[in-house]
């Protein structure tokens, strides 16, 4: 059912608390991304449950899209690929003081699930293929130049997927070091500091 959160202080108060405490764990946890399973797939599950908890919180949270703290992101605000099904933070005209995070951010933050989601869906194919011809060399090329491979990966051209699609690793590694730099305890301090002094 619906929460009342003015009528929920003190649990208004610990959702907050403990999304700070799944944000600082994964800025100490260590993440394996040479191992798909442990490494790269843990960290996507992880990732996607940050967003889950902000969305299922019935207006608790709320975009502002005038708030941009990292002016890169600002062109996510238009971008039509993103998923709202984890960027979309409507407000509950029943919240009277929700907690305002930067959408600008939470679109990136977005972003980054769908390319790690990538890299995970790379590397995949890249343990099947590599067993079946017995070299990860040979899988790769197979998968950079197979049709339905290069539409699924959306990998426009060599260069592309050289540069971002043939080392699945890498990839996530990049991803990883960007997440923690911007979906932080610190950032969510930073917009939530009015309701945590209260």
């Amino acid at each position: 059912g619906k929460i009342d959160w003015q009528k929920q202080p003190k649990d208004r108060a610990y959702i907050v608390k403990q999304l700070i405490a799944d944000l600082n764990e994964v800025q100490t946890k260590k993440f394996d991304f040479s191992n798909l399973e442990d490494g790269i797939h843990k960290f996507r599950r992880f990732e996607r449950w940050v967003f889950i908890k902000i969305m299922i919180m019935n207006g608790l949270f709320v975009g502002d899209k005038a708030f941009n703290p990292i002016p890169a992101y600002i062109p996510t605000l238009t971008d039509a690929s993103i998923p709202t099904k984890y960027a979309g933070l409507p407000p509950n005209a029943e919240v009277a003081q929700p907690i305002r995070l930067s959408q600008s951010v939470i679109n990136r933050g977005v972003q980054l699930i769908e390319d790690i989601g990538t890299a995970k869906d790379f590397g995949q194919h890249m343990e099947i293929f590599t067993e079946a011809f017995g070299s990860e060399a040979q899988a790769r090329a197979f998968l950079l130049t197979e049709p339905k491979f290069v539409k699924f990966f959306g990998i426009a051209n060599a260069a592309a997927a050289n540069a971002a699609a043939t080392d699945f690793r890498k990839k996530a590694d990049g991803v990883y070091a960007e997440f923690i730099r911007t979906i932080n305890p610190e950032m969510l301090r930073e917009l939530s500091a009015v309701q945590l002094d209260n």
